[in-house]
Formats: C-alpha cells, structure tokens, sequence
C-alpha cells in the first residue's frame, strides 16, 4: 500500500538540520540559514542504491528513488532519529540516520543481512546533490569538488558565495569509498533521473571526476561480501564545517567514535527535554501526539531548524507555542514567527513587556507568537492595552 500523505520529521541538535519523510532522506542544512541549504530539498537529494555486482539487479533501501511497488517498505521515526526498513532481493536492509548533538554532520548507518543461501556481493552507492547556496540553481555553477588527500573524503565549497566561502561540505563513507564521482551526468546519464542512473544501471566504474564547472554531485561507491546470513554495516557521514581543516579533524573524529553512543546521547537529550508533561485522554492517537511528539516537531522543526514547509496553516502557529510553554521539561524561550499567515507581521508590542500574543484573522484562523515570560508569570504581569484583549482570548483558544 502507497502512503498518499508524505510524513517529514526533523532530525535537529539546536544548531543543525535534516529532513527525513516517510520516503527517503531529503535534506539538511549545516547552519539555520535559508541561504545556505546543504543538499537538493524537493525533490529528495540524497539516496543509497544496492546492486548485485552478480545479476545487475538494482534498488535502493528506502522508497524513493526505486520503488517496487509490489514490496512493503516501512518508515519509522522517533525523538532525534528515523529508520528505514525493506527487504528485497535476498537482502534485508536498514537505515538509521541521525544527528550529534555537537557536531555538524548527519551520520546514516545502512545495515544489510544476507537472507540467502549464496555469498552475495553488493555494491553501496551513497549519492548527494550539492547546493551550498540559496538555491541549486544559483549556485550549482560555482561549486568545486575536491578529494581530500588525507581522509579520502569528498569535499565541497562554493567560493562565489561572499558568506560562506571557507565553509567546507563534505561526504565520507567512513573511508571504504572505493570509486567517486563529483558529475551528476556522468551519474544519471543524458537527460537521466535518480530512478535509473545510468551508471549503475550499465556497471561502468566512476570516473573518479572531480572539481568545478560540472553538474555538481557526490558519489560514492564502495563494495561489500555478505556471507549467508551474514550483516555489513555502510557508515555515510555528511555534514559541513568552517573551514577544509576542520572538516579533517571532524571526519576522523567521527571514523573512530562509538556510533551506537552517539545515538543514545541523542535519544537521551530529546527524552529530557520533550517527557515533561504526560497526559492520557481516551483517545490513544491523542496520547501519541501530546507526550512528546507536538513539542519535538515544534522544537526541532519550527523553532530550531525552521523548516516549516507550511506556514499558512493556523493550527501548526498556534499549537506549536503553546507546546513550546507546557511541553517541555525547561520551558526553552521560543523565537517568534516572523509573519502572519497572511504574510504580515503579526501585532507586536513596541514597549518593554514581552507576551503572549494570540491574534485572530477570521473564523478558524489563528496564529501565535511567545515571549520570554511563561504563561503562568504572564498572567500577573502588567500588559500594554494592545495586548491585553489578546490575552483575554487566551483560555479560549486553549480550550
């Protein structure tokens, strides 16, 4: 069965940002700037391919951008993480991605056990389109691709871009990357698509081309033997640092860290900061959605990573803060959306108190924005006239 509605989740540790859907890993961003995005957003682009290097069969781990649509393909995301599961082909594979808490990079562990009776031997292709800027389109002419000389690991910059020239992107399979490529044509073909590259789809080796005035990519490709009933383990680690130095020093920090670590930590941190409040209603979807789920999409989504895809929707401007206030173990101050659904600021206070704000735009319209102050002080605190009518429309609004 297709999933009609795409489910995204945002992987964040306050600082950075990816976007996994129910589909595929489909973007993430090094810093929280709209004008740096890392890779391609819509369509997805980052992707794992397998081939048998023995039968030419070819697919990838997630859904997109091969799909079977005969094979069942299973999505799950959690607080700080997502994992993805399918098995065809003989191979049962499984994607874990996440994010550190300390370090700019995205880490994707792809786990594959051999079902069958034979030895199989798999080729791994990780696969990312560069942006480095605001847009692929504006940027994508200016983009250098390099190998690094020490770690093997693809490096990327755009220094056309006056902002971030020095930041360096990079794509390391953990150093097993046996071939690479950094042209998009070379890897989809002439008028090609992710659905079918064409390098893979002929078995030709990467050219191993690299550098600037190409469709920039990053390709890479590594092979595994898999024993019957026997697991391999492929580490993707994509992310960005200041500097091509620091990107050495992160890369190799990470080659030698214990991943399984690095997970908990994550998990450990959201666990503190989103179990505050636990509430049961008769509705167990409703469960779901308060303990925990609403106030770590609105924290790692709208707030830290600001990747609200949709901002026109009232329910999202108005829910997320107030689970922002209620939700969470430390009460985080929450930053204040920049418009209105309706593209305008909304009605701020130019004096020195700092509140609450609920504004309504018509039937079933709304929208909020918090200050520093929690509800509970708020309430005794001394508002300018504006406000206070705001205010008063509060415990409606909760209720």
């Amino acid at each position: 069965m297709r999933v009609i509605h795409q489910f995204d989740s945002a992987l964040k540790d306050g600082r950075r940002r990816c976007v996994d859907s129910n589909y595929i890993a489909r973007h993430g961003c090094p810093v929280d700037r709209r004008d740096l995005k890392f890779v391609l957003t819509d369509p997805p682009g980052q992707a794992f391919y397998l081939r048998d290097e023995e039968t030419g069969h070819l697919w990838s781990p997630t859904a997109l951008p091969i799909r079977d649509e005969t094979a069942t393909y299973v999505a799950r995301h959690g607080w700080g993480y997502s994992r993805f599961e399918h098995t065809s082909h003989g191979i049962a594979a499984e994607l874990l991605e996440y994010v550190p808490l300390a370090d700019p990079l995205k880490i994707s562990r792809l786990k594959l056990r051999n079902l069958s009776s034979r030895t199989r031997r798999l080729s791994v292709t990780a696969y990312v389109e560069w942006v480095l800027g605001a847009s692929r389109g504006a940027a994508a002419p200016s983009v250098a691709m390099r190998i690094d000389p020490e770690s093997g690991a693809m490096l990327a910059n755009n220094p056309w871009n006056p902002t971030y020239a020095r930041r360096t992107a990079f794509a390391d399979l953990a150093g097993r990357q046996t071939s690479w490529t950094g042209d998009r044509r070379e890897f989809i073909g002439r008028n090609g698509a992710l659905a079918w590259p064409a390098a893979l789809a002929n078995g030709a080796s990467f050219t191993g081309r690299v550098g600037a005035g190409l469709d920039p990519c990053g390709a890479l490709q590594t092979t595994v033997e898999i024993a019957p009933n026997g697991v391999a383990e492929i580490v993707l680690f994509l992310g960005d640092a200041q500097d091509a130095a620091a990107t050495q020093l992160l890369i190799a920090r990470y080659r030698q860290a214990d991943l399984d670590a690095v997970l908990m930590e994550v998990r450990e941190f959201w666990d503190e900061i989103v179990g505050a409040v636990q509430v049961k209603t008769p509705d167990r979807s409703m469960d779901i959605m308060l303990n925990g789920w609403l106030a770590y999409q609105t924290l790692a989504c709208r707030v830290w990573a600001r990747s609200g895809f949709l901002p026109g929707q009232w329910r999202l401007w108005l829910s997320g803060p107030v689970a922002g206030l209620h939700g969470t173990r430390h009460g985080p101050s929450i930053d204040n959306p920049r418009t209105s659904p309706q593209g305008r600021e909304p009605p701020v206070c130019r004096g020195r108190c700092s509140t609450l704000v609920v504004s309504t735009h018509g039937p079933g319209r709304a929208h909020a924005h918090i200050g520093r102050p929690r509800l509970a002080r708020l309430r005794r605190r001394a508002l300018c006239e504006r406000h206070r009518r705001y205010v008063a429309l509060l415990p409606e609004v909760i209720q």
